[in-house]
């Protein structure tokens, strides 16, 4: 079953409505949810990221479908019991402080509720340390399902724009212009005058890169993921696409801001962290300049990480 109700399944749903990076850092948990209970698991999460699940470990529904939202409402209508009434059990970071959703929810499922607020982090926990003590489990790696189409388009687009291990691929966006490192261009600029290719990644919101060699525009999440898979090497803000960066083992940089790296760096080890300066006092609040972060900084940071850790892709 993806996506509607099966009478006979029993099982557990979890809602999860975070962005890229919160779901890439809940769904280790999800993992050892899953293994834990030995029964079917439905995560109730965004549609674009249902295919980074898509080897069958999970049955998904749209987080925003009208069934969903129908549980805050006073009464909810019969389609949103007739949906929540299939499982035996769930788990919610939607409507926590919600006294209708909490109602409702916990009158459709059959068996026990439990529901969490998003943002309640202890000093120093990582997201994923803190979703899986949410659902008392022990998180494991992040693991995402790539299809074959996905693979295929990517290593035809990585032929197009030439990768070879002097390509870096840059991402200059995230959920937030103050997350966004103003030095991205230059950067870009500086790599190809010092005879590599920079090859840029955006998303319909993002400014173009007019430095870059290339720009790969509103790929789907599991073609950036597979692209991403065969890159060189990669630079990044604190941003969803770092942490999937992460996921697939591509080695490279996620440059952060003011977000605490110990709570929201990418897992594993192949995405390093650099961290801002504290606000610089020459430009706005909230603005990622490269007074806080210096290009020649970034740069040495990346040729040192680069020649310790460059794999050649196949």
């Amino acid at each position: 079953m993806t996506g509607d109700r099966n009478k006979s399944h029993r099982g557990c749903v979890v809602l999860f409505p975070g962005a890229l990076g919160d779901f890439l850092c809940f769904l280790p948990a999800a993992d050892a949810l899953r293994d834990r209970l030995h029964e079917g698991v439905t995560l109730a999460v965004r549609h674009s990221f249902r295919e980074l699940v898509a080897d069958r470990r999970f049955h998904t529904i749209d987080i925003e479908r009208r069934e969903v939202a129908g549980m805050f409402g006073a009464t909810p209508n019969t389609r949103s019991i007739d949906l929540f009434g299939a499982f035996g059990r769930a788990y919610s970071w939607t409507g926590a402080r919600d006294r209708n959703f909490r109602r409702n929810l916990t009158a459709a499922v059959s068996g026990p509720v439990e529901l969490f607020p998003f943002r309640d982090f202890r000093s120093g926990e990582h997201a994923t340390d803190r979703f899986a003590r949410c659902l008392g489990v022990t998180a494991g790696p992040t693991r995402i399902a790539i299809s074959e189409e996905a693979r295929q388009w990517a290593m035809q687009a990585s032929k197009r724009l030439g990768f070879d291990e002097h390509t870096l691929v840059i991402h200059p966006g995230s959920g937030s212009a103050a997350k966004n490192w103003a030095g991205m261009g230059e950067l870009a600029d500086r790599w190809r005058r010092a005879g590599g290719r920079a090859i840029a990644l955006a998303g319909p919101a993002d400014r173009p890169l007019r430095a870059a060699d290339a720009t790969v525009r509103e790929a789907s999440i599991a073609r950036v993921a597979a692209l991403l898979e065969r890159s060189p090497f990669y630079v990044g803000n604190d941003s969803g696409v770092s942490h999937l960066a992460a996921a697939v083992a591509c080695r490279g940089i996620a440059l952060f801001a003011e977000t605490d790296p110990s709570v929201w760096r990418p897992r594993g080890d192949s995405v390093a962290v650099l961290k801002a300066k504290n606000d610089c006092g020459r430009c706005s609040s909230g603005t990622f300049c490269t007074h806080r972060l210096d290009v020649e900084e970034v740069l040495q940071r990346v040729d040192r990480y680069r020649a310790e850790s460059y794999r050649p892709r196949p």
